[in-house]
C-alpha cells in the first residue's frame, strides 16, 4: 500500500516540478534524506530516475526503490545549485551520496598572518579569520614532522600567547592569554626567536614567517636564493657563525628539494588526482605540485551505500572534487584528472570563483603530465593495499578470531572453515544474476566464486516483477545438485549377472544389463527399485524407472543416478518420459514444441554439458551457507536443501536491518553484537557477494546497451568499442566527449560518426 501511495505522490511531483535549476532531496519512508543532487533542469533530471529502462547504476537503482518523497529547491543558476548541493552533502551526509571519509581526521596548518607576531599551529577546521591556511592534510603526524623540520630552519612561535607590539611597553610587547611561562624551552634551545621577550620587531618576524609560507607553498627557488644572498652578506661582515647556521639550513632545504623535484612540468602549479576501487571503496591519491615541486601527497577514502566499480569514475571524481575543494586552502590553476567529468564547465566556473583566478581540468594523454597521473594511480593502489593490510591486522578482523567468534555467536556445531554466501542482483527483473562467494578460514577465496545466470524469469511485460525468492531457490538448487547424494543407508550399483537373472525382468522392457542400476539398502541385497537407460542412438538415452517397493519414490534418487550414469557413459542427452516428468530436477529443460525427435515421448531433456559434476568449488561441502536477505529468502533457500536431503547443512540469512541473523527453526533473530569479529566477517562476506553479483550484471547490461548503438557505427569493432568504454566509462561519457578526444581513440571520420550517432 505504501509503495502505491509513494508512486502516486512521486508521479504528481514529477509532473509539477519546474524546468529550472535547483537541488533535490530524496527521502525514504522514515523521512530521512538519503540522497541530495543538483540539476540545471530539475524536471528533466528527476524524471530520468523514474523512466522505465533507466539503466541506473545498482546504487541508484536500490536508492530509487526506497524513495517515497522528493523535496526540491529552485535557485537562480546552476552554479548556485552546485554550491547549495555541496553544503547540504557536507551537512547531511546522505547514505547514497559519494562521501569523503568524515573530515574530523583532517588537519590544516594555520598561519595567523593577521597578528603582529604570527603563530603557526595545527587546527581541525578552516575559518574565515584572516589567517592563512594549508590543507586539508590527511596525516596529522606528517604535518607535525614538517613543522618540526621548519622550526629548525625558521624558529617561529607556535604558543598560544597573544603578543602585541607596543614600543612603550617594558620589552616592547604586550602579552595576554598567559597560558604558559615565558620565555619557554623553545627559546632557550633556539627553536623560537622569542617575540615574547621583545628581541625582534614585527617587521623582522614577519619576514621569517613569509619564508615559512613560501616553503609551504613550494617556492623553494626564490627562498633559497634569498638565503644564499643573506649568507654571503653575513660572511662579508665576518659574522661566520651566523653564516654557518644559514649554510646548514640551505643543506636541509636542498635535501628536501631533491626529494620533491618534478621535472619537465614548466614550473606549473598542478593538482594531480587519480583513484582506484577496491571492494566498494574508492581510494584517491592527490599530488600537489607547486612551481614544479611535489610539495604534498594526500590520500582520501570515498564511500557510499552500495558504491562499487559500476559507478562512473566521473561521478566519484566529481563527488570528491566538490567536497575536497570546498574545504581546500589552496587550489591549483590546473587539475589533472584521468577521465572526463560530466559537469566540467560548471565545476571550473565554481573553482574559478572560489580561487579568484582561472581553474581548469586537464586530461593528459601523453608526456610528463600523463606520467604524473600514472604515478598517482600507483600510489592510490598502494594506499588501498596498505589499508587492506591495516584492516586485517586489527584483532576484530583477524580471520581465525572471526570464524571462532562466529561459531560461538551462531551456536554452530563446528567451526565454519568454509562459508558460502549467496546474493541475487537484478535490473527490473530482466537481467537477474546470482552470486556465490566463498570464504575459507575467514578470507575470501576468489577462485571459488561462481556466477549463476537466473533462467526462470517472469515474462517481460508491464507488470513483470522480479521474484527474488524464486531466483534464490533456483540458484541454490543448481548449486546443491553437486552435493546431491543418496541417503546414508542406500546405494546405487550395477547388478551382478546372477542378480539380473533373479530380477526376472520382463523382456518387453528391453533392458540392457550394462545400462542398469539397482537401488538397495546397504544392509541388504534385495533391490528396492531399478533405474536404466534405453539407448536411442550413440548420443542419446531415455531414463527409465521401476519401483519394486511401493514406498520408494524416484525423486530423491534421480540426481545420484544421473551422477552415476554421466560418469559411466558418454551420452550427450538424457531424456525423461512423460511418466516421470514430476521428477525433473531444475537442470532438465522442457523440450515441448522444440524440433526434437523424442518430443512426442518425452517432455524433459538434460544436455550433459549443463550438468558437469567436476568443479573444484562446487564439489566442496560448506560448513555454513549465508543467504543475503530475511526470513523469506531463507524459506526459499530451504526448499532447495530439502530437494536433496541436505538438512544437516548449516544455513542462516543475514538481514541488513540491524544486522539480524535468522536460523531455520528459530522464531527470534540473532542480533550480531557491535564491533565484534563475527559481525565484521558477516558484513564483509555479504558485501563481497553483492559486489560479485553486480559485476556480471553490469557486464551483461553494458553489452546489451552497447550492442544497439556503438555496434551500428561503421568503423567501430569490438576492440575499439571496449577501448572507448574503458576510457570514458559509459555511453553518456562517450557522447559528452569532444570530437578531438574521440579522434585520439579512433580517427576524425569515426569521431564525427560517433558524435552524430550518440547526439
Amino acid at each position: 500500500m505504501l509503495q502505491k501511495q509513494a508512486a502516486t505522490k512521486i508521479e504528481a511531483i514529477l509532473k509539477n516540478v519546474p524546468t529550472k535549476p535547483g537541488i533535490y532531496k530524496m527521502l525514504d519512508e522514515a523521512a530521512t534524506i538519503i540522497y541530495v543532487g543538483k540539476a540545471k533542469d530539475l524536471r528533466k533530471r528527476l524524471q530520468s530516475y523514474f523512466r522505465p529502462k533507466a539503466n541506473l547504476p545498482i546504487r541508484k537503482e536500490k536508492m530509487i526503490e526506497k524513495v517515497v518523497d522528493i523535496d526540491y529547491t529552485v535557485v537562480n543558476s546552476e552554479l548556485e545549485a552546485l554550491v547549495l548541493e555541496t553544503n547540504l552533502i557536507k551537512e547531511l551526509r546522505p547514505r547514497y551520496n559519494v562521501l569523503m571519509k568524515d573530515d574530523k581526521s583532517y588537519v590544516y596548518i594555520r598561519v595567523s598572518t593577521n597578528e603582529d607576531f604570527p603563530r603557526i599551529s595545527v587546527v581541525r577546521k578552516m575559518v574565515k579569520d584572516g589567517a592563512k591556511y594549508f590543507g586539508p592534510k590527511t596525516a596529522g603526524w606528517k604535518v607535525q614532522k614538517t613543522l618540526k623540520l621548519l622550526k629548525k630552519l625558521f624558529p617561529f612561535r607556535h604558543c598560544q600567547l597573544n603578543i602585541s607590539w607596543n614600543p612603550e611597553a617594558k620589552n616592547g610587547v604586550d602579552i595576554s592569554h598567559k597560558v604558559i611561562k615565558y620565555p619557554c624551552l623553545d627559546y632557550h634551545i633556539k627553536r623560537c626567536i622569542g617575540p615574547c621577550v621583545g628581541v625582534i620587531a614585527p617587521s623582522e618576524y614577519k619576514q621569517l614567517i613569509e619564508r615559512v609560507v613560501r616553503f609551504l607553498e613550494g617556492d623553494y627557488a626564490d627562498l633559497k636564493a634569498d638565503l644564499v644572498v643573506e649568507m654571503q652578506e653575513l660572511a662579508k661582515a665576518k659574522k661566520f657563525e651566523q653564516a654557518a647556521l644559514l649554510r646548514d639550513k640551505l643543506v636541509v632545504l636542498d635535501s628536501i628539494q631533491e626529494k620533491q623535484d618534478i621535472s619537465d612540468v614548466m614550473h606549473e602549479n598542478l593538482d594531480v588526482l587519480n583513484l582506484v576501487e577496491e571492494q566498494g571503496t574508492y581510494f584517491i591519491n592527490l599530488f600537489q605540485v607547486r612551481e614544479g615541486k611535489l610539495i604534498s601527497q594526500e590520500n582520501f577514502v570515498l564511500k557510499a551505500e552500495l558504491l562499487d566499480e559500476e559507478d562512473s569514475i566521473s561521478e566519484v571524481l566529481q563527488g570528491f572534487i566538490t567536497q575536497y575543494y570546498q574545504e581546500a586552502a589552496d587550489i591549483a590553476a590546473k587539475i589533472l584528472i584521468p577521465v572526463p567529468i560530466v559537469e566540467r564547465e560548471i565545476l571550473e566556473e565554481w573553482l574559478t570563483v572560489v580561487k579568484g583566478t582561472k581553474v581548469e581540468f586537464v586530461i593528459p594523454q601523453r608526456g610528463r603530465k600523463n606520467s604524473l597521473l600514472d604515478l598517482a594511480l600507483k600510489n592510490a593502489k598502494s594506499y588501498a593495499s596498505q589499508m587492506r593490510v591495516k584492516w586485517l591486522s586489527e584483532e576484530k578482523h583477524d580471520p581465525q578470531t572471526s570464524i571462532e567468534d562466529l561459531k560461538t555467536v551462531l551456536a554452530l556445531p563446528r567451526l565454519p572453515k568454509r562459508i558460502e554466501c549467496y546474493d541475487v542482483s537484478h535490473l527490473g527483473g530482466t537481467e537477474t544474476v546470482g552470486s556465490m562467494v566463498v570464504f575459507e578460514n575467514g578470507l575470501g577465496k576468489s577462485d571459488h566464486y561462481r556466477h549463476f545466470r537466473i533462467r526462470n524469469l517472469p515474462e517481460a511485460g508491464k507488470d513483470a516483477k522480479p521474484d527474488d525468492f524464486a531466483s534464490m531457490e533456483e540458484m541454490l538448487t543448481r548449486r546443491l545438485k553437486y552435493l546431491a547424494a543418496l541417503p546414508n543407508d542406500y546405494q546405487l550399483r550395477q547388478p551382478t549377472q546372477k542378480q539380473v537373472v533373479a530380477l526376472n525382468l520382463d523382456e518387453k522392457l528391453e533392458i540392457d544389463p550394462a545400462l542398469l542400476a539397482v537401488l538397495t539398502k546397504k544392509d541388504r541385497n534385495s533391490p528396492l527399485a531399478i533405474l536404466w537407460l534405453k539407448e536411442e542412438d550413440k548420443k542419446a538415452a531415455v531414463i527409465n524407472w521401476l519401483s519394486l517397493d511401493k514406498k520408494v519414490e524416484l525423486k530423491p534418487y534421480i540426481l545420484p543416478f544421473l551422477q552415476y550414469v554421466i560418469r559411466k557413459f558418454d551420452y550427450l542427452k538424457y531424456y525423461l518420459p512423460y511418466s516421470l516428468e514430476k521428477t525433473a530436477p531444475l537442470s532438465f529443460l522442457e523440450i515441448g514444441a522444440q524440433s526434437d525427435r523424442l518430443s512426442k515421448e518425452c517432455r524433459y531433456v538434460l544436455e550433459k554439458y549443463r550438468f558437469a559434476f567436476k568443479d573444484v568449488s562446487l564439489n566442496k561441502k560448506p560448513d555454513l551457507i549465508v543467504i543475503d536477505g530475511g526470513k523469506g529468502q531463507l524459506s526459499s533457500a530451504r526448499k532447495a536443501f530439502l530437494k536433496f536431503g541436505l538438512q544437516d547443512l548449516q544455513m542462516v540469512a543475514l538481514a541488513k536491518k540491524e544486522e539480524e541473523v535468522f536460523k531455520i527453526g528459530q522464531s527470534t533473530s540473532i542480533v550480531l553484537p557491535d564491533n565484534t569479529a563475527a559481525k565484521f566477517l558477516m558484513q564483509r562476506i555479504r558485501d563481497e557477494a553483492h559486489r560479485f553479483a553486480i559485476t556480471l550484471n553490469r557486464d551483461r547490461r553494458v553489452k546489451k546497451m552497447t550492442q544497439s548503438q556503438l555496434d551500428d557505427i561503421p568503423g567501430i569493432g569490438e576492440k575499439t568499442k571496449m577501448s572507448l568504454l574503458k576510457k570514458f566509462g559509459s555511453l553518456d561519457q562517450i557522447a559528452a566527449a569532444s570530437e578531438d578526444e574521440l579522434a585520439e581513440m579512433t580517427n576524425r571520420t569515426v569521431a564525427k560518426l560517433i558524435k552524430a550517432s550518440l547526439s
